[in-house]
């Protein structure tokens, strides 16, 4: 076919704009091609590119590929080609009558083969080709090219097979269309997937910030017009604490630090009804408070608040134990329950240690002094702060705030502590439980492989290690307590314990039991116990893991079996108190029955003291 003729054939199929496109990559594709590749800029750049997403040419020309290989594209073509050899008058075909369905599809591509590729319609094969030669030799660089033509002299006598080896190409084009198809596709509508991940945590309840501010300037003018002031105090602030801000009421002065940091203008302002006679204490502007709560509150979920307050200027993403001080000073500042410990700063002192060493024990994911965002949120560390502003009884929350909790481990640790130097060691630790301990888990717990110890002095335990270690002793059925134990267990830290680590805990368990008189449980025996409370598999190797432990609930018992020889006998035995306990309080735990058991031994024993004369308390810590 002559030049003139294979122009108008491509005039005829996609117009003026389509043939001068077409003419550069027939060019492109031949042999020579690569030397006019380096000199002309104009055909660099039809080079192909990374297939990241196809470029709009190349995909013009794959799906004109694809409607070339159509019996009925192939019977038209060749009746076009008749008609220009003969010379004859040719009516150019409309777009619609070459696939007159192929618009009727809502948001479909604006080509004649959209309906095909959409639907992954399987395309006919492809002829043999005359020439024997396979069609991935015309392509270039070994990449899907869609019109790799035919040199022009086999043009004429080929242009009824134009696509060669087709079949090769099916699974190519499968592919790029499952993406191109929805790509190209104007209205295509898109997956509506809902946010799951906040970096702030979850939003607030209002769906625009204007409300939300609004909202907050309304309350805090309406009580400040309650107490005859302009501007925000402390009173003010402690009465728009839950509703407005969603924090605890004792975080008020936490609150008003932050807002004064922030404006440091405000400091010094001591105006209340526009002097400063009878004033009840530092006032700030209400767009000093609007700017701390826009700067921190607004848009952020009240646990994220709370985060973001306690966080204060720290450049780190979590809270230390240091963050936590302004929480526990508002506490024993403001809650009745707790007014009785203002004269005795040291036990307002340890009592604020053993809180915080409780939120990390029972908030902090991680094995890290680190508590971050999604601690606090998934812990509800929040609510139990809300729920203990409105409750006078300190005691009722055991989470973390009870007194009583934190006075049975203050007289624990200081019964073992006989120096009184806050600070025990491998002889004070076997006094625990009257001897329940053996010496080899007592070693390991001082070493630090169930938690690194914050003494500074190797092989000794402080007081905060000591609420960690005493917890997870009288409660091993907490997530907590499995991390510590298994880690004290794990002699060799492959995150398995073998039947090697059982042998070397239990061996010390049977001299023990032969000392004091009793029948000792043969090894063998014991491993059987402890696999079949496990459940484990016959046919597999006992090594045993933190996930099986965790699934047969009774980590408890099968610890205990290890290194306490005390509850090792109340197990054997079927004690009955500690049945009658658990029917007596189903919702308590372990620490929780522990803890309300031993502090009713400890009041028993200050009723005897009082009724000799002597100071209960001074007699008890022994000070």
């Amino acid at each position: 076919m002559s030049d003139t003729g294979r122009f108008q054939l491509n005039d005829l199929i996609f117009g003026q704009e389509a043939t001068a496109e077409y003419d550069e990559m027939d060019d492109f594709l031949r042999p020579s091609s690569s030397k006019r590749l380096k000199t002309s800029p104009k055909l660099r750049s039809v080079q192909p590119k990374p297939d990241i997403a196809p470029l709009p040419k190349g995909k013009l020309q794959e799906l004109f590929f694809t409607w070339l290989c159509q019996p009925s594209s192939s019977k038209t073509i060749r009746g076009l080609i008749s008609d220009l050899q003969s010379q004859k008058e040719v009516q150019r075909p409309g777009k619609s009558s070459i696939l007159p369905d192929a618009r009727t599809q809502i948001g479909a591509p604006k080509s004649p083969v959209s309906n095909l590729i959409r639907v992954n319609a399987t395309f006919p094969p492809s002829p043999v080709p005359r020439s024997g030669k396979p069609r991935e030799d015309l392509l270039l660089g070994g990449r899907l090219s869609p019109l790799g033509f035919l040199d022009r002299e086999q043009e004429s006598n080929h242009a009824d097979s134009s696509l060669r080896n087709l079949s090769s190409l099916r699974s190519s084009l499968s592919r790029k269309t499952s993406f191109s198809s929805t790509a190209t596709e104007p209205h295509a509508e898109k997956p509506s997937i809902a946010r799951f991940y906040f970096a702030e945590g979850r939003i607030s309840a209002y769906e625009h910030d204007e409300i939300e501010l609004a909202d907050v300037r309304a309350a805090v003018l309406r009580k400040a017009e309650q107490n005859g002031i302009r501007g925000v105090n402390k009173q003010v602030l402690s009465s728009i604490m839950v509703q407005s801000l969603g924090l605890p009421s004792f975080l008020t002065t936490c609150v008003f630090d932050r807002i004064l940091e922030l404006s440091p203008e405000e400091k010094g302002t001591l105006n209340v009804n526009g002097s400063t006679e009878g004033h009840t204490g530092p006032v700030v502007s209400l767009g000093a408070f609007m700017k701390f709560f826009k700067e921190l509150c607004l848009g952020k979920s009240n646990p994220a608040r709370l985060f973001y307050l306690l966080k204060h200027c720290r450049v780190e993403n979590y809270l230390s134990r240091e963050s936590l001080r302004p929480l526990m000073e508002g506490l024993l500042e403001c809650h009745p329950g707790l007014v009785f410990l203002s004269s005795t700063p040291e036990f307002q002192v340890r009592y604020s240690e053993t809180v915080i060493e409780r939120i990390f024990y029972s908030c902090a994911r991680h094995n890290t002094r680190c508590l971050y965002l999604g601690d606090i949120e998934k812990s509800r560390l929040l609510d139990s702060l809300l729920w203990l502003d409105q409750e006078e009884d300190i005691n009722v929350e055991r989470k973390y705030f009870s007194y009583k909790h934190f006075y049975v481990l203050y007289c624990r640790f200081w019964e073992l502590d006989t120096d009184h130097d806050l600070s025990i060691g491998l002889e004070d630790l076997m006094k625990y439980g009257n001897g329940a301990l053996t010496v080899r888990i007592a070693e390991r717990i001082l070493g630090g492989f169930g938690r690194e110890n914050d003494s500074p002095v190797k092989y000794r335990m402080s007081y905060t290690d000591f609420v960690w270690f005493c917890i997870s002793e009288e409660d091993k059925k907490s997530p907590r307590a499995l991390d510590f134990w298994f880690r004290c267990i794990d002699l060799d830290g492959d995150g398995l314990i073998t039947l090697a680590d059982i042998e070397y805990f239990y061996r010390e368990q049977y001299s023990r039991m032969e000392d004091r008189g009793h029948e000792p449980v043969p090894f063998v025996n014991i491993v059987c116990q402890l696999l079949d409370m496990l459940q484990h598999p016959e046919e597999k190797k006992p090594l045993i893991s933190k996930k099986d432990l965790r699934a047969c609930k009774m980590q408890s018992v099968f610890f205990n079996y290890l290194f306490n020889l005390g509850k090792f006998f109340q197990i054997e035995s079927r004690d009955p108190r500690l049945i009658q306990q658990e029917r007596a309080f189903p919702d308590y735990t372990d620490w929780d029955r522990f803890a309300a058991f031993e502090y009713e031994r400890l009041t028993a024993n200050e009723e005897e003291i009082m009724g000799a004369g002597a100071d209960p308390v001074m007699s008890q810590l022994d000070m």
